[in-house]
């Protein structure tokens, strides 16, 4: 008989969201299957008691734009983005003030190894702020059944995510040794390692790559998704999307997408946030950009920095040297980094603008 577990991602680093996990977990232990939990938050031992394994990974592995910088990125348009429009222009964000998905992936490759140490040939992949409620209860119950009896690989549910190709992340059913093997990697602690496990993808879309080599997953269609988990309770906790440094800030240089010679220093704030940016940009120690400023919602500002400068950059071994300061609710995080001839070609990739 293929045995069975329920790997449970959590962060429930407050009373609020720890009452929501103890919920989820109330509804998920109906299933009658050994619960797995992996959290980057401490586990208390009133939700250790509640699960039969545990894991609280201390490093919750959050990744700079400044430590991609400097990295080869695979980064195409087909990437996901966010891209906003004023001034005249547009400026498209491929990378991130931060990103959380290298501690999303290391979630995955604890939890599955765990799963494959104890034998489980099967692992329904769950996060702690989605509830269980009884038509979920049942057809999770039926989709596991049909798995097991059939040997499908898995089930997944396809959707798409700004257009990009992606799975859903809950509900899934995992093969948990095809999943170790896709992953082929240990803990990732740099961003060379998020790099080379997910090509730098967006990890619905990384998963939604491993439901494609499977020969023989379940699956249903997305719109059969809210028919048939209609009553299933889902993103009960903002996972980093009122955080501006995770996608709601574009700000940076910008490089044009028709002419890698045209620089922009640019900023817009997408967030619910006032931000206030402190800039400063200095070529061969000379000022050329200051910067000081509270931003509203949809606040934006850029400047045209000199073509001079950019071309002597690309045809020697000079830097653009960038500091930012980002001060939000009195909370402040500094990005700094250099722009040489080395690092454009991700720099271009990874901060795009062009005019309209």
């Amino acid at each position: 008989m293929k045995k069975t577990c329920i790997i449970l991602f959590s962060h429930a680093d407050t009373n609020k969201k720890e009452d929501i996990l103890k919920e989820t977990i109330l509804g998920l232990k109906s299933l009658n299957l050994p619960i797995i939990l992996v959290s980057h938050a401490k586990i208390s031992l009133e939700i250790q008691d509640l699960v039969d394994y545990s894991l609280f990974e201390k490093n919750n592995l959050l990744i700079k734009e400044t430590e991609l910088f400097n990295e080869e990125l695979p980064i195409t348009e087909s990437n996901y983005n966010t891209q906003y429009f004023f001034g005249g222009i547009s400026t498209r964000c491929y990378v991130h003030k931060k990103t959380y998905g290298p501690a999303v992936i290391n979630l995955y490759i604890n939890g599955f190894n765990i799963a494959k140490y104890l034998g489980f040939d099967y692992a329904i992949l769950w996060e702690y702020d989605y509830h269980v409620n009884e038509k979920t209860k049942e057809n999770l119950t039926n989709f596991l059944s049909q798995v097991i009896e059939s040997e499908y690989d898995g089930f997944f549910i396809p959707c798409a995510i700004a257009g990009i190709k992606s799975v859903t992340a809950v509900p899934a059913i995992f093969p948990v040794n095809k999943f170790i093997d896709y992953i082929n990697h240990d803990v990732i602690y740099t961003a060379k390692d998020y790099i080379n496990v997910t090509n730098f993808k967006i990890c619905e879309e990384w998963i939604y790559d491993f439901y494609k080599k499977l020969d023989n997953a379940l699956s249903i269609s997305y719109e059969e998704y809210f028919t048939i988990f209609s009553d299933l309770r889902c993103n009960l906790v903002s996972s980093g999307v009122d955080n501006p440094h995770f996608g709601t800030l574009n700000s940076g240089v910008f490089i044009c997408k028709d002419n890698k010679e045209k620089w922009i220093f640019s900023i817009f704030n997408d967030s619910k946030s006032d931000i206030t940016i402190q800039a400063e940009i200095k070529y061969n120690e000379k000022l050329i950009c200051s910067l000081n400023q509270t931003f509203p919602r949809k606040g934006w500002y850029y400047i045209n920095l000199p073509n001079s400068i950019s071309t002597e950059i690309l045809n020697s071994d000079n830097e653009l040297n960038v500091f930012e300061k980002v001060i939000i609710d009195g909370s402040e995080e500094i990005y700094e980094y250099k722009i040489n001839k080395n690092n454009i070609d991700s720099i271009s990739k990874s901060k795009v603008f062009f005019y309209l």
